[in-house]
């Protein structure tokens, strides 16, 4: 299984648009990603994680599972400069900055309707994908 790897919820159009961009700025290693319903997240991310259904994007990194702000970082860290910036957010409090994505999580419908299907990825990506 190639990693890193993401984990999303394919039909949240706002995890769709981080991926997207994710894969316009590139990271450094590359990434990989499968949607949280399918096969794959079944195998590689431990149940506990997964129940009660979990509201975060989920990665796999170094053997290594990370959610909610931490994957966040985690992702931020493997971006280009400028972007890499962003990591100046790290000293803020953990719990803040884990209410702080628990509350984006909560509205993301709100914002962003939800998609009826997972959407493909442009075809110079998809090698990066894992749809099972």
């Amino acid at each position: 299984m190639p990693e890193p790897m993401l984990f999303y919820d394919g039909n949240c159009a706002l995890c769709n648009n981080f991926i997207k961009i994710i894969l316009k700025l590139g990271t450094k290693p590359s990434f990989y990603f499968a949607p949280l319903a399918g096969n794959t997240a079944a195998q590689k991310i431990p149940s506990t994680y997964l129940s009660p259904p979990l509201d975060s994007i989920v990665l796999l990194y170094h053997n290594q599972i990370y959610t909610h702000h931490k994957a966040v970082f985690k992702i931020i860290q493997c971006l280009p400069w400028p972007f890499s910036v962003f990591l100046l957010f790290k000293v803020l409090p953990n719990s803040l900055l884990l209410n702080l994505y628990q509350w984006v999580a909560k509205n993301r419908f709100t914002w962003q309707k939800r998609l009826d299907a997972c959407p493909m990825p442009p075809p110079q990506f998809r090698k990066q994908f894992i749809f099972d």
